[in-house]
């Protein structure tokens, strides 16, 4: 805390004009400092996104190619 508790202080809330005492300033920055962040909310989601597109990619990627080797493979006879 920066020394402000049992102080008191003005602030202007829009058109509104208020007086927070020290206390309640440093319950405000405590509660500011939960909050995530931007980038740590919708970050972390596009970070989930990338992986899972890449994820999808690759195995319509493995699958199409499966698909490619065992088109060019002769067929299997069933009388051998």
């Amino acid at each position: 805390m920066d020394g402000m508790v049992g102080h008191r202080r003005d602030q202007t809330i829009g058109h509104v004009r208020t007086k927070y005492s020290g206390l309640q300033t440093a319950v405000d920055r405590g509660r500011d400092r939960a909050q995530p962040s931007w980038v740590e909310v919708h970050g972390l989601c596009m970070l989930a996104r990338v992986v899972c597109c890449y994820v999808a990619l690759e195995f319509s990627a493995a699958g199409r190619s499966q698909t490619t080797r065992a088109s060019m493979q002769s067929p299997l006879s069933l009388c051998s």
